[in-house]
């Protein structure tokens, strides 16, 4: 295809893209006018795909079709309904990372989906489908989405590298596995009961990358660091106690990177009541002390600098607020941890009501998307998902 306008320096190409937002019609009409203006889209989506993206909410499809779900841009009050993703209401996803959607089959594989590529059925990262193998036996076919909590995908981008790391939080008991895909030995699971005995904990709620090293919280023991790459540990890792809690925290908590490189620790405070109803009522943030190196001690916080923290069944992510319009400083973006009514009920998904921006600086909770009781009651928890192209 000619195009007329294929005389326009790339400079000037480049800084009309840029206005663009990448995930608008526009910015993709702009790459179907000619094969240059195509080139020079592809390339700055790899600019785009290394930078840090304010995570969008993946929501119901705006005309109630079941087999997919469209995206929600929480800065903009916006619905993405052009850029969907073939996820069946009835799937829960048990994790997010670099794009990649985690989710669960009967058989207990735990497969990652890309939503942002063009997919096949071959088993392989450009195809946008990685199957990995089952970390636990299969449960009972109503609750097995249930039976993995969370799943993370660390250490870069399946698209981009093979030393990728997937770490999974699995069982009634919250126990903690790790998944190397540049491993030897077989493409297996690491058990960490079989690493370090003394440090296995039944209470895991979330994992990230820290410093070259995985770290992992327990609600009801503290942090633990994991160095995957390890030539000299059990079983290929290494495994330290970072910290003890000076008491047990019994709630969902979470690990987040701080924009400027500190590690934040974000508790999540939940209403007392009845099985149905699990109200967040507010966050508290700790961090672990300047010398973390050295440190066992944390001190609570009542500031992000200026940060925003996006927390729930994915994995946590931070951004400086200040570069995104109408991203909420010193706030707490959550969605939902989910849970399933009892089997009297039919098993089915109580729906992602408790969701909302808790502010650090006056301590209140406002909506971040306009919920529908009537229409969305029975479907999973919403989902961070972080765009990667």
């Amino acid at each position: 295809m000619e195009c007329s306008s294929s005389w326009l320096p790339d400079l000037v190409l480049e800084s009309i893209l840029t206005r663009l937002n990448p995930l608008s019609g526009d910015y993709f009409r702009f790459g179907a006018v000619c094969k240059e203006w195509y080139k020079i889209m592809k390339d700055n989506q790899s600019i785009i795909h290394s930078a840090t993206q304010i995570p969008l909410l993946m929501i119901p499809s705006i005309n109630k079709v079941k087999s997919r779900r469209s995206f929600y841009d929480i800065t903009n009050s916006g619905r993405y309904d052009s850029l969907h993703s073939l996820v069946p209401y009835t799937i829960k996803a048990c994790g997010s990372s670099y794009g990649w959607l985690i989710f669960l089959e009967k058989t207990m594989q735990i497969v990652l989906y890309n939503p942002f590529v063009k997919h096949s059925r071959k088993n392989r990262a450009d195809t946008g489908v990685i199957k990995l193998p089952p970390v636990m036996s299969t449960p009972n076919a109503t609750v097995y989405q249930y039976s993995v909590y969370k799943v993370v995908v660390l250490f870069g981008n399946p698209s981009l590298t093979q030393d990728y790391v997937v770490a999974a939080i699995y069982s009634a008991t919250n126990s903690l596995a790790i998944w190397k895909a540049s491993s030897r030995a077989g493409k297996r699971w690491i058990y960490l009961k079989d690493v370090r005995e003394d440090l296995v904990d039944k209470s895991y709620t979330d994992v990230i990358e820290y410093k070259g090293l995985i770290y992992a919280v327990s609600a009801t023991r503290g942090i633990i660091s994991i160095d995957p790459f390890s030539r000299t540990g059990n079983n290929g890792i290494v495994v330290k106690e970072i910290i003890r809690w000076p008491f047990i925290f019994r709630t969902p908590t979470y690990l987040a990177e701080s924009w400027k490189g500190k590690l934040f620790i974000i508790r999540r405070i939940k209403e007392l009541g009845d099985y149905y109803w699990h109200n967040t009522l507010k966050f508290e943030v700790y961090r672990l002390k300047d010398d973390f190196e050295n440190s066992t001690e944390m001190e609570q916080v009542d500031s992000l600098d200026g940060d925003a923290i996006f927390v729930g069944d994915g994995k946590s992510v931070c951004v400086a607020a200040s570069d995104f319009r109408n991203c909420e400083p010193n706030s707490v973006y959550f969605t939902d941890d989910g849970f399933m009514l009892p089997s009297r009920y039919g098993g089915v998904h109580w729906g992602p009501r408790d969701t909302g921006v808790f502010s650090l600086e006056d301590h209140s909770i406002k909506s971040h998307y306009p919920y529908d009781d009537s229409t969305q009651k029975f479907l999973p928890p919403a989902i961070w998902v972080t765009p990667m192209f």
